[in-house]
């Protein structure tokens, strides 16, 4: 929640702008969020991340606190993992940004996955219907900025890692596996994970439709 207003004062603002972009300022890239040796002076760096996208047609949804269910839900999931540094919400989109160091925590987006998956296959056995839904999974660059409201830091996120995991979530909706990860998903999976992908032959991503047991168990028992 942005909680501070403070004044533009334009020559100063307008100045800073034309320099930065007149400038040919090196951009510092991490190979993960714990390289960052001091948050307090960081101002904006490229780091390598997992981004978690779940696209969803909220259109087909039957009122809107169901829009609030399920969104509280997906964060929940995301929120799970001890690595998940932020969740968005963005019109359709659902984002998670996973600092993943090692690849068990990409093991664990998967699991994270697994239950946003099984989640849908809840909505839809209380809907009688299928709700349009799709899961993009992305290891890669995004750009992470940080500006200052007042003493409390605010972070943005954008870049390549970002606009396919959302690409990948939208098409999955389409497919009639949910899940559509990228090689640099896949190729970080311990040797079970894997096993739960197909490479899509005209694509250089991974579909797979994985669950979580135990609320599997409780949806075929309970609903």
């Amino acid at each position: 929640m942005i909680k501070f207003h403070p004044t533009i004062d334009i020559d100063q603002y307008s100045g800073i702008i034309k320099s930065a972009l007149l400038g040919n300022a090196e951009i510092k890239v991490y190979q993960n969020m714990g390289e960052v040796e001091n948050w307090d002076n960081f101002e904006n760096g490229i780091v390598y991340v997992t981004v978690v996208s779940v696209y969803v047609d909220w259109s087909e949804t039957k009122q809107q606190t169901d829009c609030s269910t399920i969104t509280k839900a997906i964060y929940e999931a995301f929120c799970e993992h001890s690595k998940c540094r932020d969740v968005l919400s963005l019109g359709s989109y659902i984002v998670a940004i996973f600092d993943t160091p090692f690849k068990t925590d990409i093991d664990a987006t998967l699991d994270c996955v697994g239950k946003i998956n099984s989640l849908f296959k809840l909505i839809n056995r209380v809907y009688k219907f299928q709700i349009s839904y799709g899961v993009g999974m992305h290891y890669g660059k995004v750009l992470l900025i940080k500006s200052l409201n007042g003493e409390e830091s605010v972070y943005a996120w954008n870049g390549e890692g970002m606009e396919t995991a959302k690409k990948h979530s939208e098409e999955a909706k389409l497919s009639s596996c949910r899940v559509r990860a990228s090689y640099t998903i896949f190729n970080n999976l311990k040797e079970d994970y894997q096993k739960l992908f197909m490479k899509v032959s005209f694509g250089n991503y991974y579909e797979a439709d994985p669950v979580n047991i135990a609320m599997d168990k409780w949806i075929n028992a309970n609903v």
